[in-house]
């Protein structure tokens, strides 16, 4: 059992120390290390070790933990070899190692410090050769571009992007990719360039709202220039992601209400916000200064696992230096509930975004002096105590935007917006049920159970069973909200033209589809299927076709059940007397 990464390279001693089962530790970057110790291994030649940079190991004669040095930075990082892609099971999207390092110290973050924050990236040339020899290959065009601060060098995307672009511009399939970076290590201008280049979704760390906060972790981000750059990012069509974390040292109400108040915001110009509790994390500065203080109360919080099985749970209990990050830091202004219930109330508003877009003129008048935090803490107990809601943050959310909604109703509100809340909220608690089907499905996954239900079913026969899932749904409008849900950032940018208005009033439906535990699609449906949808039942394929024959002739009806079983709103099993 080798274990690597910052953690283990961080606690190596303290690790092997206390874990017999744990056989090696790799410090520090592995690329040169793992062959050879792997080579060992293989060979059986563990007598002698000692040339092996970064390896700690028992002695087999005395037991003794030994550590051998630091293992060497790879300065040049394309003298690496192109990784062997094509072992990758999953192809759809694949991760290109793109450098490693960053010079910045926020006190939380561990990477730093494993990489002694040495900057590096490869060059240029080397990473289009990667991208090149997975689409050659594997016929990928979507990456994702491995770097904690891939924009840090102004100069190296420029060329980059440049690449790309002329990339691009002779292929038939042109790539995407997406990055992480900070909000003031990009430009308009670059951002635009990445854009054109294929650049599809950003990750920005923005981490707290609060001035004071950001100096206390080192991030040193202004909140405001961040949301004008945040701001220019979904403009031009880039997915931008904002994370924040909650439960530094020292945080207040009012730090903790910046923070709302900064992700509000950033909703409203069509960014999708991250909250996570604070994870501390071995070596950071938050940990060295804080770890005796830590509590832990068995809940999941931050980046740490939630599923805990009795055994793991006991070593988490004994051991707060080695798995602090399950613990996390009392604050004697804001309880821990009301932590956890804000990383989940926040975590929900992504799905809200087309309804907080269209009323953000409207929010930012209501809500700039707003005390948020206490708002929802007055509202918590509302929803936590009540036997009948399973979900309290998700429906306090969509209880609140209702009431602001009927609020602003008197204030002119265009009745399109009622459309488009309801579309926000049926993703919502169909994502919800989404989960709650997968998890389900998984605790029955046991050998031989649904085996009658071969994913890539593709005839249908007339005893065939038709079961229905349960996580989509069909959702009818008085206005046509189609092109703005799916692109809610460009649409609300554009003014409405009188004669060609954005939101036609008519009779409309459209039908809500979750397709991730945080992505759903939606599909405009004609009139004439809605009854067959509306009639849909556990059925034998011969009963749904008899009884929906009124409505549509029976090659039609078999390619709509065709069609429902291929987007997952149906299985189709053999029935029993058949298989």
């Amino acid at each position: 059992i080798i274990l690597g990464g910052p953690q283990a390279s961080i606690l190596a001693a303290v690790t092997m120390t206390k874990y017999s089962f744990v056989d090696f530790i790799l410090q520090g970057e592995a690329d040169r290390s793992l062959p050879l110790l792997a080579g060992r291994i293989l060979s059986g030649q563990l007598d002698s070790l000692v040339d092996i940079k970064g390896l700690s190991y028992r002695s087999p004669d005395s037991g003794k933990v030994i550590h051998n040095g630091q293992t060497d930075l790879i300065e040049d990082l394309d003298e690496l070899p192109i990784p062997d892609y094509e072992q990758i099971i999953q192809k759809s999207k694949l991760r290109i190692d793109a450098g490693r390092g960053c010079p910045y110290r926020c006190t939380y973050c561990s990477t730093n410090e494993f990489f002694s924050k040495k900057y590096r990236v490869k060059s240029v040339e080397r990473l289009v050769r990667e991208i090149e020899f997975c689409k050659e290959r594997m016929g990928v065009n979507s990456f994702g571009i491995s770097h904690d601060m891939f924009t840090l060098n102004k100069d190296f995307v420029a060329e980059f992007s440049n690449r790309l672009i002329g990339l691009n511009k002779s292929s038939d399939d042109p790539c995407t990719w997406t990055c992480s970076a900070r909000t003031d290590c990009v430009t308009e201008d670059m951002l635009s360039q990445m854009r054109e280049s294929g650049c599809k979704a950003i990750f920005f760390g923005i981490e707290t709202g609060s001035s004071g906060m950001q100096k206390k972790i080192r991030k040193n981000l202004d909140p405001d220039e961040a949301f004008e750059m945040v701001k220019h990012s979904t403009a031009l069509g880039i997915v931008t992601i904002v994370s924040y974390m909650a439960g530094f040292p020292g945080e207040t109400r009012q730090d903790l209400n910046d923070t709302l108040s900064s992700i509000l915001r950033m909703l409203t110009a069509g960014a999708r916000p991250q909250l996570t509790i604070l994870s501390v994390l071995p070596g950071t500065v938050i940990y060295n200064e804080n770890v005796s203080v830590l509590e832990y109360d068995g809940v999941h919080s931050g980046f740490s696992v939630s599923h805990l099985t009795g055994k793991v749970r006991s070593m988490i209990e004994k051991d707060k230096e080695m798995f602090s990050s399950f613990y996390f830091l009392p604050n004697k202004q804001i309880s821990r509930d009301t932590y956890i219930f804000l990383a989940d109330l926040v975590n929900n508003l992504e799905h809200f975004i087309p309804t907080l877009m269209l009323l953000h003129a409207f929010i930012r008048e209501d809500f700039r002096e707003a005390d948020l935090l206490l708002h929802i803490e007055q509202m918590m107990p509302l929803y936590q105590n009540r036997e009948d809601v399973a979900l309290p943050e998700l429906f306090l959310l969509t209880d609140v935007l209702k009431k602001y909604l009927e609020y602003l109703h008197y204030k002119g509100l265009p009745a399109y917006c009622w459309d488009v809340y309801q579309a926000d909220f049926t993703k919502a608690f169909m994502i919800a049920e989404y989960e709650r089907w997968h998890r389900v499905k998984a605790e029955r996954k046991q050998p031989g159970w649904n085996a009658r239900n071969p994913e890539n079913k593709r005839n249908l026969d007339m005893s065939g069973l038709i079961r229905i899932r349960s996580y989509w749904k069909i959702i009818e409008t008085e206005y046509y909200i189609y092109d703005f849900l799916q692109n809610p950032v460009s649409s609300a940018s554009k003014p409405q033209s009188p004669s060609k208005p954005g939101f036609r009033k008519g009779r409309y439906h459209y039908l809500i589809l979750p397709v991730s535990h945080r992505m759903t699609r939606i599909f405009k449906v004609p009139a004439s299927h809605i009854p067959v949808y509306n009639s849909l039942k556990d059925s034998t394929v011969k009963d749904f076709i008899e009884k929906n024959v009124v409505h549509l002739d029976k090659s039609r009806l078999f390619r709509m059940l065709k069609g429902m079983h291929r987007l997952g709103l149906v299985d189709i099993e053999t029935s029993p007397q058949d298989s």
